[in-house]
Order: structure tokens, then sequence, then C-alpha cells
């Protein structure tokens, strides 16, 4: 009786069950307007609408498409020597912040003066005996050509000789300055290498760099976009870094991001410290570029930025950098 009387009343609302069956059906098909569908609906994009083409792209934010794992060193002597190379080598011109946070700076200026000295003499030196060695080539030529046509004339012989062996004395002695700048030198960056040993910091960086696209931060005129019904041709500029950065723990408890290597002498600075990781972020990304990120992350942007405009409604989607953008 109660299983007839549920048949009854389905036969009375048989519509309603017809209504839910063509919704399901409909909402699964995606043919729904946004406001009644249970998934929300899926937008399409107007390609022919640059404006809005434009607004979804500053909207995906920061897009990162490759990433890079390494490990660094740096030590507190590069970072000197980064300073004189910043600075100069007159300790009267660094500022005195930077005086204060490294106070070793002034005496290394002065192994590097010392050393730069050598190193200027002894190119002067080699470019002398270069430039000496082309002339005498010439002198030592015509001095065997002589000996065949004065073989029969002693004083003209023995003057062409003469000519000879004066050049070969000269450039004989260019030679042996070389050589002596060249010790020199080598002696004065020994005693500069040992001295950089008495006080130093290594550290071992670990950590990632992260390239790709930061698209809210794209100016106007770093974004081209031409589009067609469903064609769109994107020009962005090339990726850049977006991130890099080595944390105090790379593996929680078990792997430092910097861990001291070495460590001679001691009353090292908090600048100096600092400056030394600072230095391996600095290798860590240079070495990242020069492993190929940002070629790896001009390919996968391509791939990431035609997919998802396809996704859109794109049915012809190409994506092409500014090969002039230097980020």
């Amino acid at each position: 009786m109660f299983v007839y009387s549920i048949i009854k009343f389905m036969k009375k609302i048989w519509w309603l069950f017809a209504l839910v069956v063509l919704y399901a059906f409909f909402a699964a098909m995606n043919w729904l307007p946004t406001s009644l569908s249970p998934f929300g609906g899926i937008t399409t994009l107007d390609m022919e609408n640059t404006p809005t083409v434009v607004e979804e792209i500053r909207d995906i934010g920061e897009l990162i498409t490759a990433e890079y794992y390494g490990e660094v060193y740096a030590d507190v002597s590069e970072v000197y020597l980064s300073l004189i190379s910043k600075y100069g080598d007159k300790y009267d011109d660094v500022p005195d912040s930077i005086r204060m946070k490294f106070p070793k700076l002034q005496e290394y200026i002065i192994y590097y003066a010392a050393s730069k000295k050598r190193l200027n003499t002894l190119t002067a030196s080699k470019n002398a005996f270069t430039e000496y060695n082309a002339s005498f080539k010439a002198i030592a030529d015509k001095y065997f050509q002589d000996k065949e046509t004065y073989k029969d004339d002693y004083v003209q012989l023995q003057k062409a000789r003469s000519t000879f062996l004066a050049a070969q004395s000269r450039l004989s002695i260019l030679n042996r300055k070389v050589k002596e700048n060249g010790q020199a030198l080598a002696a004065e960056q020994y005693k500069f290498d040992r001295y950089k040993k008495k006080r130093q910091l290594v550290y071992i960086g670990r950590g990632w760099v992260k390239a790709g696209f930061n698209f809210a931060d794209i100016a106007d005129n770093e974004l081209h976009i031409t589009s067609k019904k469903d064609t769109l041709h994107i020009v962005l500029p090339l990726p850049k870094v977006l991130n890099a950065d080595i944390n105090p723990w790379f593996i929680k408890d078990e792997v430092e991001g910097f861990e001291v290597f070495e460590e001679t002498g001691s009353d090292f600075t908090e600048g100096e410290a600092k400056y030394v990781k600072n230095l391996c972020i600095s290798k860590l990304i240079s070495e990242a570029k020069a492993k190929g990120l940002m070629q790896k992350a001009q390919t996968s942007g391509y791939e990431t930025l035609s997919n998802f405009f396809n996704l859109l409604g794109a049915k012809a989607v190409t994506v092409e950098f500014a090969k002039n953008n230097k980020k």
C-alpha cells in the first residue's frame, strides 16, 4: 500500500523530476548562465577586447616558470675585494659607514695596491718585450741576409753582426725584466694570500632561485597584444629572477641554508658576515643563469601562457618575448 502511494505521488510531480534531469544535463555541458550553474560557469575571454585580455594577464600576478637549486661558497676576502672594486684603492674615498663595518679594509687596500702596482709593472714589461721582439725579428732577418751579402767584406759583416748582437742583448734584458717582474708579482700575491688566510670566513649557501614573470608590475609599454576573433598574439618582456633565497634552514633541523665552512681569526663584524651571505645569494643567481635558468623560464612561460589562453577560449595563441628587454 505504501509503495502504491509513492508511485501515485511521483506520477503527480513527474515534471519536477524531468526538470532536475534537464538541469543536471545543462550544468554538465556548461550551457547554464554563470548565476545558475552549480560550478559557477567557465567564463570565456573576448579575444577582440584587448583591455579585457590585458586585465586577465595582470590578474595572473607572479608566475614562476622555472626554479634552480644550488650550493655555493663565498668568503670574506671576496667581499673586501668587491668593496675595493666599488670604492677604489684610496681609503680616504671610502664612506665612514663602510669603514665601521669592515675594519680590515685599509689593510686590504694596502696589499691590493701593492699587487696592482706589481701587475702594472709586469704588464708594461711584457708590452715592451712584445713590441721589441717584433723589431728584433726584422733585425735578425736582415743580419742573415747581410751574412750572405757581405761574406767577403769583413768590415760590413762585423758591423751587421754588432747590430744584431746589440739587438739580441736588448731583447734578452727585456725578457729578464719580464721574468723578474713576474716573480715580484708572485711574491706580492703570496704575501696577500697569506694575509687573507690569517682571518678568513667562508660560508656555504644552499638555496633556490625562482624565475618567471610578475605581470602585475609590467608597464603598459612592455605589454603588446594583438587579438582577432579566436586568435591571440602577445609580446612580453623576457622573464626575470623573481626570488633568490637562502633560508637559515634549508631542511628544517637537518640541513642549514647557511653553514660556516671555514673560520680562522676572530672578531668578525655583523656587516662582514651579512655581506658574505649576500655574496652567496649573488653567486647563486649567477650560477642559476649560467645553468640556463632564464632559457627554461622562457620556454616554460610560453607553454604555460599558451595553455592558459587556450582554456579561456583562444584557439590560436602565439607568445613572443621582446629581445631588447634587459630584465
